[in-house]
Formats: structure tokens, sequence, C-alpha cells
């Protein structure tokens, strides 16, 4: 249940981050320890989406991938730089 405030926090707090996913930017942040314990869904995540649609369909917690066997670590497809602010596939 909750109040209506509740719902509102909640609104804005999850449309800020689904925005920040779809950006394609790198943010420092989501190389923060809470960032991943919360396990919230990051830029490099969504961009394998669009690499992989079959692949990290979850919108804001990891973890719903990672329990449907969905989730593609960013770190095992080839194209996607983790440590620079535009991901870019290589294409040969």
């Amino acid at each position: 249940s909750g109040s209506f405030w509740d719902h509102c926090l909640f609104l804005v707090i999850s449309s800020t981050i689904k925005s920040l996913c779809h950006s394609n930017y790198d943010h420092p942040w989501e190389y923060t320890k809470l960032y991943r314990l919360l396990k919230l869904v990051g830029s490099r995540e969504h961009h394998v989406h669009h690499l992989h649609p079959n692949k990290n369909f979850a919108d804001l917690f990891i973890f719903w991938d990672q329990l449907f066997g969905t989730f593609l670590d960013p770190k095992d497809v080839d194209g996607i730089n983790n440590h620079m602010s535009i991901m870019t596939k290589n294409v040969e």
C-alpha cells in the first residue's frame, strides 16, 4: 500500500534512473557500492539489451534478469567499454 507521497517518491526515483539508463552515458555513481548493492540497472546493462534484445529486460533492478536467466553482464559483451562515457559496438 503506502501513501500517495510514497508512490510519488518512487515514481520520481525510478523515472530518473530509467532516464539516465537511456542516456547512454556512463554515470560515475553507477560504480558506487550502494548502486551495485541495490542491483540497479545502469547504462551499460541497458546498452547490452540493445545489442542483445533477448537479454537484460529489467528497467530498474538487475536481479529480475538474474532470477529469470536473461542477465548478460556488460563485461562479457564485445563492443562495450566499461570505462568510457559513450559505448559503441565495433562493426567489422
